[in-house]
């Protein structure tokens, strides 16, 4: 292989195109305590009145999509704000961020302790966005859990 190298030595230019790369946002909201306790109520009063749905939770509750109906001015709030972050990170070839129909759908999960979501898809979708609102950390306790994988979205994948 050397030999083959030397014969034909060569200069290759080569930069990452990114065709299928998934971008992820880390966002964090300044000043948002106040949104974050009319979020924490809101979903407090939901989980109080409603059983909700069987979805990708295990041993949780997680609420139905209609959030932005429930979950008053701060649900509604921070879905503006995410579309803001969305438009900021997406770019069309052929048009503006501002041509599209930016659409949310919202619902909640309440996890304790033991509890999990499955690996599940979102498909159709152009963003996904995710917001803890309590880690549930104990004192003196560093992890308290909530880690969150995101899984590459083409399948089948290629076998090494």
């Amino acid at each position: 292989m050397n030999d083959t190298v030397d014969k034909f030595s060569h200069k290759v230019a080569a930069q990452h195109v990114g065709i299928f790369a998934t971008p992820i946002a880390y966002c964090h909201i300044k000043d948002g305590d106040e949104l974050l306790g009319e979020l924490e109520r809101s979903i407090r009063e939901r989980k109080r009145t409603s059983p909700g749905l069987a979805r990708s939770n295990i041993g949780g509750w997680h609420s139905d999509t209609n959030m932005l109906q429930w979950g008053g001015v701060a649900a509604n709030r921070l879905a503006l704000s995410a579309i803001k972050v969305c438009k900021k990170m997406t770019q069309f070839k052929e048009s503006s961020v501002e041509d599209h129909e930016w659409n949310v759908r919202m619902w909640a999960n309440v996890t304790p302790r033991g509890g999990f979501n499955q690996l599940h898809a979102h498909p159709g979708n152009l963003w996904a966005a995710v917001l803890y609102l309590d880690m549930g950390n104990d004192e003196g306790v560093e992890n308290s859990g909530g880690a969150f994988y995101v899984e590459d979205p083409r399948f089948p994948m290629a076998y090494r």
